[in-house]
């Protein structure tokens, strides 16, 4: 068939509303799929939209008539393949010279869904392991008296962290999680994880070293300062202070003369003397929580998808299922002797998924189906393809910024929590975020958790 001289999304739209008539799953569709191509070019990213997408979109049979539909009437082009772990997709681009957005409504709800889906958790910016970490997600349930989270997933440019469904879950909360398939979830936690980094960053300390890897820092430091933290809520907050004090603080003078500096620098001279010399302008954090990531995501998470087995990274810790956990500590043992030359010291805790005996269903974390939409009362009922959506074509700003929102406002309620004072400089020191997006955003962030606590 002959190319048609199209210039508008008004003119495709016309087109199928002809075709398709009142059909709105096919029409929505076909829209969608039209509209992505236009915005992945408007936002200079790429013009082609690979099949390895459609599939995940539309299903592996129906994006292939969906594409056909659009070279039938002379709009797209099947460009060119690539391939990718060892697999072959092709590329597609227009032909017309479709310029002009227009408004559209989609309507079609388990395309809504899917919209939504990858919208949320930036699915194409994740590498293959961290996909695969997302779907591990999408197979946990919760207990039908909790409210069930957005499901989302994150990684942060600045440290390589993730950020996800779970990581800002209560813990109360995330220990009755249940897996569909009724495999024994439990969670592995490296202990001091960025005092362990910290030491490997230097590693000319042994006292300071000992104390990390054997897990008994804390405890000799409270003991120095005469400070009981056997109570779980007296070690956090010794914890706390430690980090605001000495880990994060840029404060030379701080660090020194504080009665944590004066302990530490006792206790640990050599490494206290390079946390004085390190440089005031470099976020210490965010040095630390890099070192952290790139053992905890980038090699241990990594080969533990590797070899096929269960696992949900949460920071310095990990969701396994307590059935592999030899595979798991082994494959933990092999990246921390290669990165770090000895083993961390780890702790582990089996989670327990039913509360009681009255609480015997469960809502999943992640459902494909359009009864999930029906039980929100209609909250989503429309999805609106026009311009100017950020959210559409995955703008990065848009994603980097909700991502350095969400750290703040996590920092803000942990200080919340502990009653101390909430400021610019402890945000910072506990979000790792740059001061001039803490002072942008902290405001409207107190405001929004101050309405919510009136509301509850």
């Amino acid at each position: 068939m002959q190319s048609k001289t199209i210039k508008s999304t008004q003119e495709i739209i016309n087109l199928l509303e002809s075709d398709f008539k009142d059909n709105l799953q096919l029409k929505d569709k076909h829209f969608y799929f039209i509209d992505t191509l236009i915005r992945n070019r408007a936002d200079r990213k790429s013009i082609y939209l690979s099949s390895k997408l459609l599939k995940k979109t539309f299903g592996d049979r129906p994006y292939k008539a969906i594409v056909n539909y659009f070279v039938d009437n002379g709009i797209v082009e099947c460009y060119s393949n690539y391939q990718d772990g060892g697999y072959y997709y092709n590329k597609y681009k227009l032909l017309n010279g479709v310029k002009k957005l227009v408004e559209y409504q989609l309507t079609y709800k388990p395309l809504i869904k899917i919209i939504e889906y990858f919208h949320q958790t930036n699915y194409n910016s994740l590498l293959d392991f961290e996909k695969q970490v997302l779907h591990n997600i999408e197979q946990l349930q919760l207990p039908s008296n909790f409210d069930v989270p957005k499901l989302y997933i994150t990684k942060s440019k600045n440290t390589g962290r993730l950020f996800h469904t779970l990581t800002n879950m209560p813990e109360k909360q995330r220990k009755h999680l249940k897996h569909v398939d009724n495999i024994r979830l439990g969670e592995l936690d490296g202990k001091n994880a960025q005092l362990v980094m910290l030491s490997d960053m230097f590693n000319d300390d042994e006292v300071f070293n000992d104390a990390v890897y054997g897990g008994v820092f804390y405890q000799e430091l409270a003991r120095e300062m005469g400070i009981d933290i056997s109570i779980d809520s007296n070690k956090r907050e010794f914890k706390r202070k430690f980090f605001n004090s000495i880990l994060f603080n840029s404060n030379r003078a701080v660090i020194a003369n504080s009665k944590y500096g004066v302990a530490f620098k006792k206790l640990y001279p050599i490494t206290f003397h390079h946390l004085i010399e390190m440089d005031k302008n470099i976020s210490k954090a965010s040095q630390l929580q890099s070192s952290e990531s790139n053992l905890f995501i980038n090699n241990i998470t990594r080969d533990l998808v590797k070899n096929g087995l269960f696992v949900i990274p949460i920071h310095d810790a990990f969701i396994i299922n307590m059935d592999d956990i030899d595979k798991v500590q082994k494959i933990i043992n092999d990246n921390c002797y290669s990165i770090l030359g000895r083993l961390i010291s780890m702790s582990i805790k089996e989670f327990c998924p039913t509360i009681d005996v009255n609480i015997t269903t469960y809502n999943n974390l992640y459902e494909k189906c359009e009864a999930k939409e029906e039980r929100k009362n209609n909250s989503h009922t429309a999805v609106y393809m026009v311009q100017s959506d950020s959210m559409v074509g995955q703008n990065k700003k848009t994603a980097i910024s909700n991502e350095k929102i969400s750290v703040i406002t996590t920092a803000i309620k942990s200080l919340m929590e502990d009653k101390q004072k909430v400021t610019v400089r402890k945000i910072q020191a506990l979000s790792g975020v740059a001061k001039s997006t803490v002072e942008k955003h902290y405001k409207q962030i107190i405001k929004d958790l101050n309405s919510q606590f009136q509301k509850t």
